[in-house]
């Protein structure tokens, strides 16, 4: 009964935090000033020549941007833990720490992005500190997928929940 009552608890917090992360993320496509239109070529930008034809004009966007991006980090990062612990209860399996720094990881490689964005935006035609910008970038998303879908799937599962609870 106890696992029962955990597994409650986490999915509510993690109710919360995919609200908190919704809300936080709607200010990136609301909020004027931290717009950026291209951001995924910026971030995938596969040369420091590509990548500087797609920040011209926009510095000061990119930086309110990427300062605002900090926020974001420390949310979606909750939320993925709260996630993993949804699916740590859920599952009735000890908390891993190594499971734990999972969820962690693709935030510190989310800030490490973004100090070496900021860098760039005032460093000119660094081709190490861009180097690092594509490996980095990549590394993230490699690790944010999967939390995706994670996330993607106890969406679902609930909603499919809540569903099933109408009709029945």
């Amino acid at each position: 009964m106890n696992t029962d009552k955990q597994l409650h608890k986490f999915t509510n917090q993690w109710f919360l935090m995919l609200f908190i992360t919704s809300a936080v993320a709607s200010a990136f496509f609301w909020y004027e000033d931290i717009i950026v239109k291209n951001l995924g070529d910026i971030e995938f930008s596969s040369t420091l020549a590509h990548f500087n034809t797609n920040i011209a004009g926009q510095f000061e966007a990119i930086k309110s941007n990427t300062y605002y991006d900090f926020l974001f980090i420390v949310v979606y990062t909750i939320l993925f833990y709260m996630a993993y612990r949804v699916f740590q209860s859920s599952m009735r399996i000890p908390v891993s720490k190594i499971l734990i720094l999972c969820c962690v990881i693709p935030g510190v490689f989310d800030i490490i992005e973004n100090v070496l964005l900021l860098n760039m935006l005032t460093e000119d035609n660094n081709a190490w500190v861009f180097n690092a910008f594509w490996l980095v970038v990549r590394a993230k998303w490699t690790l944010i997928i999967p939390f995706a879908f994670i996330n993607l799937t106890i969406l679902v599962y609930y909603i499919l929940q809540m569903i099933n609870a109408i009709f029945s």
